[in-house]
């Protein structure tokens, strides 16, 4: 089970420079937010889970589709800090929740449409917050996320285990598990899409830094590393970087879902 103090700790202390660093994230929400547009019309009842720095708040209330004069968006998020850091909400109609996904307090049918990005990874128990996901909504609501999941960060993942370091990498979820247990569920398919998104770093450690800046820490809760370990691991991988530029990737893998009830 993951450590929601530590995961809170940790986006806590990357939400000053969350936006800068987060851009697979940004574009990820942005592309999420796209494949939304056609059913926004019919949408007014609204919450995003793991809200962060409202990234998708953002990307929904600039699609054209989107054209309500009154609706009501929730923002859930583990982390006060993420949740205050952008001030240009508009207060009447955005309610922050400093909460956890796998804790929901919400009634049944309340909202239209529930909404994440980069943030379902974190998930102790897929089903049953899907099972939870599916009361919450409306009929035909719509469940609509964004996900990396086990195929991301393998470039990373080989260079941590054949060069001896053998970091913490959270485990992500696999796009069938996730499809077989949202059918379980009762949720019927509308779209579901995978791309690469990479990110290039002018060295390994920056590669690194830029999990840390995310809140997705590299090293186990208890794990101290050294700064010799950190050498050991960069010294390895620009010695096997087969990249013209040599610089070093980080691939994500990320799926999008968008699932009526």
């Amino acid at each position: 089970f993951f450590d929601k103090k530590l995961i809170a700790k940790n986006f806590s202390k990357a939400s000053k420079h969350y936006d800068k660093s987060a851009l697979v994230q940004k574009l990820a929400a942005e592309k999420l937010c796209n494949i939304l547009s056609p059913f926004l019309t019919t949408k007014s009842s609204i919450i995003d889970l793991g809200s962060g720095t409202s990234s998708l708040y953002k990307s929904l209330t600039s699609q054209d589709n989107f054209c309500h004069k009154e609706y009501k968006l929730f923002e859930l998020d583990l982390s006060l800090s993420m949740l205050k850091h952008w001030e240009g909400k508009n207060s009447k109609l955005i309610y922050p929740i400093v909460g956890d996904v796998d804790y929901l307090p919400f009634k049944t049918a309340s909202f239209d449409l529930i909404v994440s990005s980069f943030s379902l990874q974190w998930v102790h128990d897929f089903e049953t917050i899907f099972s939870q996901f599916s009361q919450m909504l409306t009929n035909d609501g719509i469940l609509a996320f964004c996900i990396p999941n086990s195929l991301s960060l393998q470039e990373i993942k080989a260079a941590s285990i054949q060069s001896g370091c053998n970091f913490h990498l959270n485990d992500l979820p696999k796009i069938s598990d996730l499809e077989e247990n949202l059918m379980k569920c009762g949720f019927k398919k509308y779209y579901l899409e995978s791309e690469i998104i990479k990110s290039e770093f002018e060295n390994p450690i920056q590669a690194l830094k830029s999990l840390k800046e995310i809140g997705a820490n590299y090293s186990g809760p208890k794990n101290f590393i050294s700064k010799d370990k950190l050498q050991h691991f960069e010294n390895f991988c620009l010695k096997n970087n087969t990249h013209d530029n040599k610089k070093f990737a980080i691939s994500w893998n990320i799926s999008y879902f968008v699932f009526s009830i």
